[in-house]
């Protein structure tokens, strides 16, 4: 049966990916006017805009702007934490025991704690969109073609002779796969050798993820584009052409989400290609 996207009961005629932001409240922490602390407030939980979410150990870390990380055990009380930082902060991922967040101009913070923070610069001015581990290699991708990787989280080694700027990368089945604009991906098995993949496609794509043993990419112009067991890349069937911005999922159901649309499929659907079969 093909597969069927839907749009879940009760969703907003328009679902922002990213939060509403620079709603500020003052917060008087002592007396004095040079104790004054800023924080973001409004509207709830914090208001500040969230680039990227993950669960590690039943906590969830949100990152933002600003260097602002969040963190909840429940998805109700937000616990802002301080990374010393004030740029913003793109992507987020976990290795060796330690969190990983890239930041914009060339940063990568990381701490064994979301209250411990170290920020390597890796001496560039490109914003590092994106960034995934597997149980070796850390990889972070961004502007320009950007890629670095590293195998202890603190010398990083520039990789690829791109210069298409890149969005997102994630790691599965033992490769990674990078994204970017005007339809451009890569992947690599080890983070330093990457071979770029022909796609049908010339719209931006935005994010990747791995999810129940396969590769989800969504972009511009409704794309939405999936893997077969050869890696190869095909466009998925979604019936709508809104920009998507993320894709995320658990064993029974695959959520996509962007610019005014958020669709469901159950994960076990059989996948209707774009243009029929």
């Amino acid at each position: 049966m093909p597969a069927t996207w839907r749009v879940p009961k009760n969703c907003a005629m328009r679902v922002p990916v990213l939060m509403p932001l620079f709603l500020l409240l003052l917060t008087l922490t002592n007396a004095t006017a040079a104790n004054l602390v800023w924080r973001f407030s409004n509207p709830h939980p914090h208001g500040n805009n969230i680039l990227e979410m993950r669960l590690q150990d039943g906590l969830v870390w949100q990152i933002g702007d600003r260097g602002q990380v969040y963190t909840s055990s429940d998805l109700d009380t937000w616990f802002p934490h301080n990374t010393g930082s004030s740029l913003s902060l793109r992507g987020l991922t976990f290795f060796g025991g330690k969190a990983f967040i890239s930041t914009e101009a060339g940063g990568i913070l990381s701490g064994t704690s979301p209250d411990d923070f170290t920020l390597v610069d890796l001496k560039t001015s490109n914003w590092l969109e994106g960034i995934s581990a597997s149980s070796s290699t850390l990889v972070a991708v961004g502007d320009n073609g950007s890629i670095y990787s590293t195998a202890d989280g603190t010398r990083w080694t520039p990789r690829g002779n791109f210069t298409t700027s890149l969005r997102s990368v994630d790691y599965g089945a033992n490769q990674f796969v990078a994204v970017g604009e005007d339809g451009f991906l890569a992947t690599s098995s080890d983070g330093a050798t990457w071979i770029e993949k022909t796609l049908t496609t010339t719209a931006h794509l935005n994010k990747v993820a791995y999810l129940n043993d396969r590769f989800w990419v969504v972009g511009d112009q409704g794309t939405v584009l999936t893997n077969n067991f050869r890696m190869t890349f095909v466009p998925v069937k979604v019936g709508v052409t809104n920009t998507f911005f993320a894709v995320a999922g658990s064993s029974n159901e695959v959520v996509i989400a962007g610019d005014g649309a958020v669709l469901l499929q159950p994960a076990n659907r059989q996948l209707e290609p774009a243009g029929g079969r």
